[in-house]
């Protein structure tokens, strides 16, 4: 199944929008993403990436989603330093919907997206965990 490949690139990609600026430290950030998919045989073990945000990137809240080209955020609320929104994607396998949430802390952030969607003619249910945290300054 591919569904847990585009789970996967939505940690990379970002959504345009306008909000504060979150409580988020521009620098090299080493993000680790965790898959759960009830039914699956094995889990996929959890992944990390290191991304480089300027503080351009830093500018809008909605800049720091983990959403890809294929995602639109339909909801979108800040609460101090926690973000919430609700998404709608449009996959290769057929459309997902869910929710998110991130709390920042300036050196690091925590988060879970929970997605549900239709595959191959077969339901899911899956939850992405997010944690990261500023390494160093980009090179």
């Amino acid at each position: 199944m591919k569904v847990p490949v585009l789970l996967a690139g939505l940690v990379l990609g970002v959504c345009a929008a306008q909000a504060a600026p979150p409580n988020m430290r521009p620098g090299m950030w080493e993000i680790t993403t965790s898959v759960e998919m009830p039914g699956l045989p094995t889990q996929m073990p959890p992944q990390s990436i290191r991304h480089c945000y300027k503080a351009e990137d830093l500018k809008e809240s909605r800049d720091t989603l983990p959403a890809d080209k294929t995602c639109k955020v339909d909801e979108f609320r800040q609460e101090g330093n926690t973000v919430r929104w609700k998404m709608s994607c449009k996959g290769d396998e057929g459309p997902m919907s869910g929710s998110g949430e991130i709390a920042y802390a300036g050196h690091s952030y925590s988060g879970t997206v929970a997605m549900a969607g239709k595959a191959g003619g077969q339901s899911f249910n899956v939850t992405q965990k997010y944690s990261g945290r500023r390494i160093g300054d980009c090179n």
